[in-house]
């Protein structure tokens, strides 16, 4: 046998992997899982691609494998894509099996079970997961590490009588919905506490400490949760925050006094003798309500 020829047989044997071959080797594991929670299933080459054989019920579900990718900022990812027409049309299927796979794609890592009504009212054509939490410098609200931990289901959720297992896939797509907005307002009220604790000297420094955020971290979170209202010009390093922060250090106690007293605003800010905007930003940060609800306190008060 020639040189030539055994180099053409090593080359031929170390081709890569094609998509297509990747996601037979997940249609077939995804049977195999099922089988051994003892359900029977069919491949479909259809919308979907297996259909569970459930006695009383008969669920649909899209196998997406994915190859491990290596980012080096915040982790490995799995990219799984769905087509927008087919796969994201409503009632399409039950659930996308998702299958995270190592870099050759060879060997199931992780599993995700996305319920498709998510996938329908979210409209997202493609979803990155990362296989670990990025540092605290890196976090944000909607970590898909975090988001798609909920869906990291075993097979047996399938073996579910119809009733009870439509019942438990809505309930994880209505979480998953909901999973950025809760996370978003989690970060707007530690943000906002931590500006109001009168304790903290300085906000800014005792968040990059405790959480491990950075600057431009902070930064960014005060333009995507629109922040900026809240603290003014307390986020920059300058003489003019560093007064603002002196400033609201001293007058918050004295305004926690007088709206316990019952005082309004305009008369906080007149009785202080101080500008309007500084009684609007501290009480606007102690989440007060427009209305005194200590109104009544002040009845009969001639100061």
């Amino acid at each position: 046998m020639s040189e030539e020829h055994i180099h053409c047989r090593h080359t031929h044997h170390q081709h890569p992997f094609t998509k297509k071959l990747r996601g037979n080797i997940g249609e077939y594991w995804t049977q195999i899982e099922l089988a051994k929670v003892g359900l029977d299933s069919d491949r479909i080459d259809k919308v979907f691609d297996v259909l569970v054989l459930n006695g009383s019920g008969r669920y649909a579900l899209e196998v997406k494998t994915a190859s491990k990718s290596v980012r080096e900022e915040h982790g490995n990812c799995w990219t799984f894509n769905f087509k927008l027409e087919t796969q994201l049309a409503q009632n399409a299927f039950d659930y996308a099996v998702c299958l995270g796979m190592d870099e050759e794609g060879k060997e199931v890592e992780q599993v995700f079970m996305i319920p498709h009504y998510f996938l329908y009212r979210n409209g997202q054509g493609s979803y990155c997961i990362f296989d670990k939490e990025p540092d605290a410098s890196g976090k944000i609200h909607n970590c898909s590490h975090n988001k798609f931990a909920m869906c990291k289901l075993g097979f047996d959720i399938f073996c579910d009588k119809p009733t009870k297992f439509h019942k438990r896939k809505m309930k994880l797509a209505r979480e998953l919905l909901a999973y950025e907005d809760k996370k978003q307002q989690e970060l707007v009220d530690k943000f906002v506490s931590v500006f109001a604790d009168e304790t903290i000297a300085d906000p800014y420094q005792y968040l990059i400490d405790k959480y491990g955020y950075s600057k431009e971290y902070l930064y960014a979170m005060r333009h995507r949760l629109k922040l900026t209202n809240y603290y003014d010009g307390e986020w920059h390093e300058n003489k003019h925050s560093a007064k603002k922060i002196e400033r609201d250090t001293t007058m918050t106690p004295k305004i926690k006094k007088l709206w316990a007293l019952g005082y309004t605003r305009d008369e906080i800010k007149k009785r202080l003798r101080t500008d309007n905007r500084v009684v609007r930003r501290i009480t606007k940060r102690l989440g007060y309500p427009r209305i005194n609800p200590n109104r009544h306190k002040k009845k009969g008060d001639k100061k």
